[in-house]
């Protein structure tokens, strides 16, 4: 374990390691065994987050594995440490920005997700042998909220990671949010059949399905739009109580 290794793991050693780069201290320098790594699987490890970007900034790749087959982004991530995250994503990211994604029975409804494109599987930026998609939604909040940029959201680790290893790959439809199988009782869904979240709460007049929430279901009425199940005309939307 070289010296910027070990001051890569302290906080209070920074000022250390910025003096050991500038003597020429290699910032990727590996090594195996108990501790595998470089000074960036340390630093990302441990939640660093200013000795990560002194690390990025004086030349550090982030796309090396360790001998786990880990990424320093990939250690921030199982850690929970957003702002690593964060720093890491926006130094190697190829493409971020929102995207409106159509969801719920015929797609009626929608919302902005936010993505980011990363190389990944290469220790070449300009060549990378595969690309991750990485499908952020605003509602995900962890342990540390942060903009990617002015225009991000607050978001947390990644609801969805796509590995494409071809970039053709990455125009395919992207799946959204899934939570499960839901409880049924009585072979009728207890959840909202639009969000799959909320608890089923009204019904369509006339044809009187009980499908969803009522937030969803006045939405749907809003943009005058079938009932999901059968597709009848919606009149009007009534609250269900239980006795």
């Amino acid at each position: 374990m070289t010296p910027l290794m070990v001051a890569s793991m302290n906080p209070q050693l920074y000022d250390v390691a910025k003096t050991l780069i500038e003597l020429g201290a290699d910032v990727n320098s590996v090594t195996v065994g108990f501790y595998p790594g470089t000074p960036l699987h340390f630093a990302a490890k441990r939640g660093l987050e200013q000795m990560v970007k002194l690390l990025l900034l004086n030349g550090a790749n982030a796309l090396v594995m360790n001998a786990n087959g880990q990424t320093a982004l990939d250690l921030a991530r199982v850690k929970g440490y957003s702002n690593v995250v964060r720093a890491i994503e926006n130094h190697i990211c190829l493409f971020s920005g929102w995207l409106q994604e159509l969801y719920g029975p015929g797609l009626l409804l929608s919302r902005n997700v936010w993505l980011v494109i990363l190389p990944c599987g290469s220790h070449r930026f300009t060549k990378p042998y595969s690309l991750e998609l990485a499908i952020y939604y605003g509602a995900q909040v962890m342990n540390h909220s942060f903009p990617f940029n002015n225009q991000g959201p607050n978001v947390g680790p990644a609801a969805h990671t796509i590995i494409a290893e071809d970039p053709a790959d990455l125009s395919e439809t992207i799946p959204a949010a899934t939570t499960g199988e839901k409880e049924k009782k009585d072979g009728v869904s207890s959840s909202c059949v639009i969000c799959l979240d909320a608890p089923v709460e009204g019904a369509f007049i006339p044809c009187g399905h009980m499908a969803g929430c009522m937030s969803c279901l006045t939405e749907i009425k809003g943009k005058n739009s079938g009932c999901p199940v059968c597709r009848a005309n919606i009149d009007q939307v009534i609250r269900l109580y239980a006795v």
